[in-house]
């Protein structure tokens, strides 16, 4: 009996060794760059991660402080108060993950306020049965956010002049 438990015991220091000489070898780290930044994947499972923690405590404040409401008309922010993010807490989520938006295009990013990168992809269930939303989430001062539609005019402006200098 002692000899197995000392075997195990043996291997489990082994084990242990062995992860931390590849640490050591890979440099494997926080993802943080080198001049600091959290990597866009780092930065993304941030982002899920907070989503869930105010979904499981029904935290409507802390979900307004994932989306980037810059350059955003009050109607669709009132909107998204109310359709989306009270939905959120408000309903059974089965489950959530981060994706690539797939054939992601100037003009389909030129509609939101922060340029979309990914999907948050929500499974909820409710009277209806099975729910999936995607929301678009982008990148701002290295951390994610909801990206959001419905722009100001001024912004409107400004993401097509953008868009139609970067077609010629």
């Amino acid at each position: 009996m002692r000899r197995s438990m000392r075997k195990n015991t043996m291997s489990t220091r082994f084990a242990l060794a062995v992860v931390i000489a590849t640490i050591a070898v890979f440099g494997i780290s926080c993802h943080r760059s080198p001049n600091g930044e959290v990597s866009a994947d780092a930065a993304a499972a941030q982002f899920l991660q907070a989503f869930l923690e105010a979904h499981d405590k029904k935290d409507l404040e802390a979900e307004k402080v994932l989306v980037d409401w810059d350059d955003i008309t009050e109607q669709s922010k009132e909107h998204f108060l109310r359709e989306t993010l009270q939905y959120a807490v408000e309903t059974n989520m089965v489950s959530a993950k981060i994706e690539e938006i797939p054939g992601l295009t100037p003009q389909f990013v030129a509609m939101y306020n922060i340029p979309p990168e990914k999907f948050l992809v929500v499974d909820y269930t409710d009277s209806r049965g099975e729910v999936r939303v995607k929301y678009p989430i982008g990148r701002k001062e290295g951390r994610y956010y909801f990206a959001m539609y419905g722009l100001t005019r001024e912004a409107r402006e400004r993401n097509n002049k953008k868009f139609q200098s970067n077609n010629k």
